[in-house]
């Protein structure tokens, strides 16, 4: 008996020490997980990074297109100083008739409130194949800027620019010099003065890169030195002073529930490098006195016009001398070719002079100005439909006229060029330019709204369409 009392009490034993053992193995309850938290301080689509104050979106797209009668990105056949102008001559072995576009782009948005307001950076990266140009795949970098108590550095879409054509088509036709599809580089003061006006100095990119016979980045740098070389088919050489001080970038905008409006004005370096007929050694000819150039615009988008919801009508002018980049992207050097011996060519520049020594000439300007409309109307919240119209002018290098190729006539002056009756012999023998059927069809489309680092509500991207208005 006393055996048994000892197996039993020992066995209670044993599974109080079990028991004991299990509960000590038991986890320890774990602290509550962060999840995620949503920002609605700065719109739709933000969230906190855990840990922080921070802000962050993050955005992207891929747009596929294809085009019949057009290069890649809608770019009229002929346009440009490589393949693409090679195909203007419109032959069974230079010319595509059919090119696509395949392009992905990702865009990080990150924002933080600070005692002096809102810091933030914003980057915008992707790459595109486009035919017939892109044999691979081409990296692009558009959009990287920081914002903080009014001032905007870094890529930017320019403080001059009012509406684009981006978010209404897919034709890249060059005919106004919106910046927004690849950027410019500025330096930027806004200041709010309530109501949704403000007023904008900006420094930007005149072309940094246009020392000796490059065109340069931002705007372009285009002085012609007639007694070089310059011109050729599909192909243009300058002779430009080196980057010196940016463009000066004045603007004053309302934006309100009807739409927008703007005005702006624009400085610009058109000096020219030397006299002669080369570069090498050119310094002891001397040189043309430092010229400077300027533009002008003014523009406005109305919404929900008629009270029809989302529908909008658009207008903008430009006016430039010695600035032709701030009213055309098309300032590559361009020939399209027709049947028999018609032909048309064009070149484009900020001024031109003569280089002979030993006493040339001072820098004469080139004028060029634009005029472009859009009128957008929603038949659905889906489905839509735009048209547009424009007319760009240039004086005396380049004029875009729409009619048939350049036909080669003779005058009493020598030869020129005529397309409808009028296309006629420019100044300082460089012809003007007529734009063909083909180019027509590519040549009309329209606006954009204003880039990302211009509002404090989420903007759409430029190949992005755009929203209804609110």
């Amino acid at each position: 008996m006393r055996m048994i009392k000892s197996l039993l009490l020992g066995s209670a034993a044993g599974l109080v020490a079990v028991a004991g053992a299990q509960a000590a193995d038991l986890p320890v309850k774990a602290k509550p997980v962060e999840y995620v938290k949503v920002c609605s301080l700065y719109g739709a689509g933000f969230w906190y990074v855990p840990g922080t104050d921070t802000c962050l979106k993050v955005g992207s797209y891929v747009r596929v297109q294809t085009e019949w009668d057009a290069n890649g990105g809608g770019i009229p056949i002929g346009f440009g100083n490589n393949t693409a102008a090679a195909a203007g001559r419109f032959t069974r072995t230079d010319t595509n008739e059919l090119a696509f576009r395949t392009r992905a782009a990702l865009s990080i948005d990150l924002r933080t409130q600070t005692e002096y307001g809102t810091l933030r950076s914003y980057l915008e990266v992707g790459a595109q194949q486009s035919t017939p140009n892109d044999a691979t795949e081409a990296v692009f970098f558009d959009r990287g800027f920081i914002q903080f108590a009014g001032f905007t550095a870094g890529r930017i879409r320019s403080y001059f620019d009012i509406n684009s054509f981006a978010p209404y088509s897919y034709s890249n036709n060059r005919v106004s010099g919106d910046t927004g599809a690849s950027g410019i580089y500025g330096i930027a003061y806004t200041a709010q003065f309530g109501n949704g006006v403000t007023a904008s100095l900006s420094f930007e990119d005149g072309g940094a890169s246009a020392a000796g016979v490059t065109n340069g980045g931002g705007r372009g740098h285009m002085i012609a030195n007639m007694s070089m070389p310059e011109f050729a088919l599909g192909a243009t050489a300058f002779d430009n002073k080196g980057f010196t001080f940016p463009d000066v970038v004045g603007a004053l905008r309302i934006d309100q529930a009807w739409g927008y409006a703007q005005i702006a004005a624009a400085l610009h370096d058109a000096s020219g490098g030397y006299y002669g007929t080369t570069l090498v050694g050119a310094e002891v000819n001397g040189h043309p006195g430092e010229k400077q150039g300027f533009a002008v615009t003014g523009g406005f988008t109305l919404n929900d016009i008629f009270g029809m919801k989302g529908d909008q009508f658009a207008m903008q002018a430009a006016y430039s001398q010695g600035a032709a980049g701030y009213v055309t992207r098309a300032t590559g050097a361009f020939q399209v070719y027709g049947s028999g011996h018609s032909a048309g060519f064009g070149w484009v520049t900020d001024g031109v002079f003569a280089g002979t020594t030993p006493a040339g000439s001072s820098i004469e300007l080139t004028t060029v100005w634009g005029i472009n409309g859009a009128i957008q109307h929603f038949w659905t919240p889906k489905w839509r439909c735009a048209h547009s119209g424009c007319r760009l002018v240039l004086q005396p290098e380049l004029q875009l006229v729409a009619g048939r190729y350049a036909d080669p006539v003779e005058s009493a002056s020598g030869p020129r060029y005529r397309c409808g009756h009028s296309l006629q012999q420019a100044e300082h023998g460089i012809w003007r330019f007529c734009d063909s059927r083909r180019q027509r069809r590519a040549f009309a489309r329209h606006l954009r709204h204003r880039g990302p680092e211009r509002a404090e509500r989420p903007v759409p991207h430029p190949e992005k369409l755009p929203a209804l208005s609110a």
